[in-house]
């Protein structure tokens, strides 16, 4: 994982190397980007952190490739 700089703090972003490691691991990996969008988001009372955590297009998009039936 590596911290990317966003307009609102940080966020942690998942490489595409999750998509090597194996199940379990994917899973946490996953859980803890999804837990960090949230967290930041309710921080500051906007949905910002977790509409870009879920988009595909700004390189969290191998997030829900890793794992799909995570329920973000």
């Amino acid at each position: 994982m590596k911290i990317r700089k966003r307009p609102f703090k940080y966020i942690i972003s998942v490489e595409k190397t999750i998509l090597q490691k194996n199940k379990y691991e994917r899973m946490i990996c996953v859980k803890i980007a999804s837990w960090e969008a949230n967290t930041l988001a309710k921080k500051q009372q906007n949905l910002s952190a977790i509409i870009a955590a879920m988009n595909p297009r700004n390189g969290w998009g191998n997030v829900r490739a890793a794992e799909n039936g995570i329920k973000w």
